[in-house]
């Protein structure tokens, strides 16, 4: 169990107890006490950090779509965004998009 490797536990074992991943570095545990003091003294800047948090998540999700949508239209076309006046707008739209 002591390999190389992450042991490997069966499901029937992994629901009953609680593993601990003891190969943690001091910057994830620096990130973790950090997380907890302003928590605990600035409760604001935490709500805060988590809304941003999800707008970032979101908007990374946006782009790609917005990236999936302008490749579904050139492959599907195959024309260029000088020869495409559809192709273009699609374009203006997401980096609109990525901007706001």
């Amino acid at each position: 169990m002591y390999g190389a490797g992450n042991p490997h536990y069966t499901p029937e074992v992994s629901t009953k107890v609680m593993i601990v991943n003891f190969a943690v570095k001091q910057q994830g545990l620096e990130a973790q006490l950090l997380s907890t003091v302003v928590k605990q003294e600035r409760a604001d800047l935490d709500r805060q950090k988590n809304e941003l948090v999800v707008k970032v998540a979101q908007g990374k999700r946006t782009q790609v779509g917005c990236h999936v949508n302008i490749s579904c239209l050139c492959s599907c076309m195959q024309v260029s965004t000088q020869s495409c006046p559809l192709v273009a707008t699609a374009l203006k739209e997401t980096v609109h998009h990525m901007l706001h």
